[in-house]
């Protein structure tokens, strides 16, 4: 019985190449470093959240088959409640910005939420339905946000929502812009008077 792997040459110098392994990891370390600063930001900016866990980065090897890096802050999550800000860098895919929210955090936002993100110029997509765990907006959960989106749907009615921007790979270095703008515009605002 033959138990040879029969790798061919482009798989065998992949194998050999440490350099490229090297420079994967000095790019996660960036962007997990990165990340941990803009959760230390946000964490000043949003003192109001004293019930929220600490900003925490974290990371994985296989989220379909790619790397990730992912930060929460706000993280509120119990059994019937979230306010969740969600940044997910996702290795050969997209950048996302998430605002999960769900419970009373929902309820409590609802209409402040649909007249921010009237005013928001990016491009957002909308889940209130499917997989609540998932930020990947090409899955048929996800629609665009448009200008009748909240109008069609009530807050009373769905188990929970999420707003999502998309960002490619290619504008990483505008991430920390991109993060605070979001922040400052979809966030914060929900936090000036959240209940806790």
């Amino acid at each position: 019985m033959n138990h040879n792997a029969n790798f061919n040459s482009a798989e065998i110098e992949l194998l050999l190449n440490q350099g490229m392994i090297e420079e994967k990891l000095l790019v996660l370390k960036k962007i997990t470093e990165l990340l941990q600063q803009l959760g230390f930001e946000t964490e000043k900016q949003l003192p109001v959240f004293l019930n929220s866990k600490r900003a925490k980065v974290s990371k994985g090897e296989n989220l379909k088959g790619f790397p990730f890096r992912v930060l929460d802050y706000p993280r509120i999550f119990t059994e019937k409640d979230v306010f969740a800000f969600r940044t997910l860098f996702w290795w050969g895919n997209c950048i996302t910005f998430t605002l999960h929210l769900k419970g009373s955090f929902l309820t409590d936002n609802y209409r402040k939420l649909e007249k921010l993100t009237g005013q928001y110029a990016k491009t957002l997509y909308l889940s209130k339905s499917g997989n609540e765990w998932s930020n990947n907006v090409s899955e048929n959960n996800f629609s665009t946000l448009g200008s009748d989106s909240f109008n069609k749907i009530s807050f009373h009615e769905i188990p929970f929502l999420k707003i999502v921007q998309q960002n490619p790979i290619s504008q990483i270095n505008n991430l920390s812009e991109s993060y605070h703008e979001f922040l400052n515009c979809l966030i914060t605002p929900l936090c000036i008077d959240v209940k806790i």
